[in-house]
């Protein structure tokens, strides 16, 4: 444990705030036309980062986020002809397109228009833009502080799983190990539980490589968590 948080410390101190996520300004095709807009990739996956997205919205802004729910589970979520107040006086329409990564997180996509053809842009809205920049700055944080508590609580119960499954293959490997020297079986049952013995110890193997790796992970993401909690 005292390893672990060593390595932790060690690593926040090497990571700055902008290296768990960053905003970067780029573009999207919208309506056949290519749109300004504010990209941030993740390590959290697109359905929390639009159910996410869609109760922030809710909460902050009493703005209701259409496109994800129960019954829907588009790319781009929504709400068209909303007003808030934070980001401009104008009434507006909002666009967040969430998709998946090949790294099993997501790319998040946030514009806005004023009506048609009017799109947020630093040149022609800069105070709308820089309003635009800061909701998705405290947007991700937060949820990048709830997606990093609960997938390193995910992380823990799935290793004690593990765990547990290695102790019951270690039972079996003692268990056929004894029956394999014992002369009250046959050859042929000598060799099944040879066999037993072999499939338990590689499973030992496999679950150790998952452990290590779920491990680092944790580590990783608690510095990330971190390094977010403390900037806030």
């Amino acid at each position: 444990m005292k390893k672990v948080l060593a390595t932790i410390l060690i690593l926040v101190s090497c990571i700055s705030y902008s290296q768990v996520f960053k905003i970067d300004t780029t573009e999207i095709t919208h309506e056949n036309k290519l749109r300004p807009c504010l990209s941030v990739v993740y390590d959290a996956n697109s359905d929390f980062v639009k159910s996410a997205f869609k109760d922030y919205c809710k909460k902050q802004f009493s703005v209701k986020i259409k496109g994800y729910g129960f019954l829907s589970n588009a790319d781009v979520v929504s709400a068209e002809d909303v007003m808030i107040i934070t980001i401009s006086d104008k009434r507006m329409n909002l666009y967040n397109r969430v998709i998946a990564t090949a790294e099993g997180g997501s790319e998040s996509k946030l514009f806005i228009s004023f009506g048609y053809d009017f799109f947020v842009s630093k040149k022609d809205f800069p105070d709308a833009f820089a309003n635009m920049n800061n909701l998705i700055l405290n947007f991700s944080n937060k949820m990048l502080i709830d997606f990093y508590s609960d997938d390193i609580k995910d992380m823990n119960k799935k290793i004690k799983k593990i765990n547990r499954d290695n102790n019951s293959n270690s039972r079996d490997i003692k268990k056929y190990s004894k029956r394999m020297t014992a002369s009250k079986y046959t050859e042929s049952e000598r060799i099944e539980y040879s066999g037993k013995v072999d499939v338990a110890t590689k499973q030992i193997e496999m679950n150790n490589i998952e452990i290590n790796i779920l491990q680092e992970k944790i580590v990783l993401y608690n510095v990330k968590l971190t390094t977010l909690t403390s900037n806030r």
